[in-house]
């Protein structure tokens, strides 16, 4: 009795330790998942309202967007302690200057430079006219605000491991239980206690590994948040919006008369395709039908 009251109260905080691991793990992917959207809205707001005039203005956009991805991956080198990059961005085919990549590389906390160079780029849109003051306190209240609070978050997932104390409590506790529960079991089972105890431990010893891996999802372990993949989802997303900015025709793809315009000529084309296509069928059915008249005339074997 005393052995299973123990387990009671051992397999309580086992649930607990697990359940804590989890919710840190889970909030990270939320917080990767909010900083994407965001990443979003930034740059459909920037391709939107930010009014393009000169060719200087147009690679300063292209430069700001780019510059979501780099604050992407500088969150991630963040988070795992690691300062290249440079290779990243390589990688993924961020086209930013030398010189912008070694600025960030050589910044303290290069997320936060990241987001210091954005704030300077809506700065000058203001000053210069292109973003009125609504404009700029929406950008800045539903972006830049929001990265640096999902950054907060995460930053302090990484640095408030469980602490150690109740790790090392749990865990004593853990193989104790599981050093005396064979002796209690022997008796009622005998050699199949062997195969049971067995079983039982790598259950519990499972739950607990899986609670100090998933505690901290943010490195390079099999069951962590794949960071990566969501880098490139920065990436591709962005890009794609710029693109679609960035398009000559591409009042063809906002502009509701001009799609109404080639939606109704499109419409003709496929019409009088099908017209022709429907004319030549019938045309090769009259062939075919000759063709047949003409095998059941007389003297069709000798010709």
């Amino acid at each position: 009795k005393i052995l299973t009251g123990f387990a009671v109260g051992m397999f309580l905080l086992l649930a607990f330790r697990a359940n804590q691991a989890y919710d840190r793990f889970w909030e990270g992917r939320k917080n990767w998942g909010r900083l994407r959207e965001v990443s979003r809205d930034f740059t459909r707001l920037v391709c939107t309202h930010v009014e393009i005039e000169t060719k200087d203005d147009f690679e300063d956009r292209r430069r700001i967007i780019n510059f979501v991805t780099a604050f992407a991956v500088a969150c991630k080198l963040q988070l795992r302690n690691e300062k290249d990059i440079q290779r990243d961005l390589k990688a993924l085919g961020v086209d930013l200057p030398y010189q912008d990549v070694a600025n960030i590389q050589q910044a303290p906390h290069m997320p936060l430079f990241c987001q210091d160079v954005m704030s300077d780029y809506l700065a000058k849109q203001y000053k210069g006219g292109r973003l009125t003051d609504y404009q700029m306190g929406v950008i800045n209240e539903t972006c830049l605000a929001v990265m640096s609070d999902r950054l907060g978050s995460n930053e302090r997932l990484n640095n408030t491991p469980i602490p150690l104390s109740y790790v090392l409590q749990l865990r004593f506790f853990l193989m104790l239980w599981l050093l005396l529960y064979p002796l209690h079991i022997v008796a009622y089972y005998g050699w199949w206690s062997i195969l049971l105890n067995n079983l039982i431990s790598f259950a519990v010893l499972g739950i607990e590994s899986m609670a100090c891996e998933i505690e901290n999802p943010f490195g390079y372990d099999r069951n962590d948040l794949d960071l990566d993949s969501y880098v490139e989802g920065f990436y591709k997303d962005t890009q794609a919006i710029l693109s679609r900015a960035e398009f000559e025709d591409r009042d063809q793809i906002f502009d509701r008369s001009m799609v109404q315009s080639l939606s109704r000529s499109l419409h003709l084309e496929e019409e009088e395709f099908s017209k022709s296509l429907r004319m030549q069928m019938q045309q090769l059915g009259e062939l075919d039908a000759a063709l047949a008249a003409g095998a059941t005339t007389p003297g069709h074997e000798e010709c």
